[in-house]
């Protein structure tokens, strides 16, 4: 009888921790891994797109693309401007929080489309003498 009441009791204990870990996955999660390439920022009013922008890549001595590669459930690779950086981030609906140099940032998540805005103060903070914020849309491959 003892070894029944086990018997059932494991079986609980295992239902219930399959069901928290169904939960924790999250119907509604969106797909967020793959890599984005730049395809349109936003600057001092401008917005740079396609030939526009790669032309302005190319005269800026022929930078290197510009992309987020998202690797997993936590960490994402920010290339820009030819460096590489490993970050960590947090996902909460549509949106990939992180922190990097000049302070908490997020990219949001709109189709197959990565948004990232950053304000006038965050930009100053990261580039010295920049004096306007960004928008960066990035496009998955």
């Amino acid at each position: 009888m003892k070894k029944r009441i086990a018997s059932l009791v494991l079986a609980a204990f295992v239902t219930i921790a399959m069901g928290l870990a169904l939960i924790g996955c999250g119907p509604g999660m969106p797909d967020y891994a793959g890599t984005y390439q730049l395809s349109s920022m936003e600057v001092m009013g401008m917005t740079l797109s396609g030939s526009d922008l790669e032309t302005a890549m190319e005269s800026a001595g022929g930078i290197e693309e510009q992309y987020v590669e998202i690797k997993d459930g936590r960490t994402l690779v920010l290339n820009m401007s030819g460096s590489s950086e490993e970050i960590t981030y947090t996902a909460d609906g549509n949106s990939l929080n992180f922190q990097d140099v000049s302070g908490p940032s997020s990219f949001v998540l709109e189709g197959d489309k990565l948004v990232w805005t950053v304000s006038a103060e965050q930009a100053a903070e990261a580039v010295p003498g920049m004096t306007s914020g960004f928008t960066m849309e990035f496009t998955k491959k």
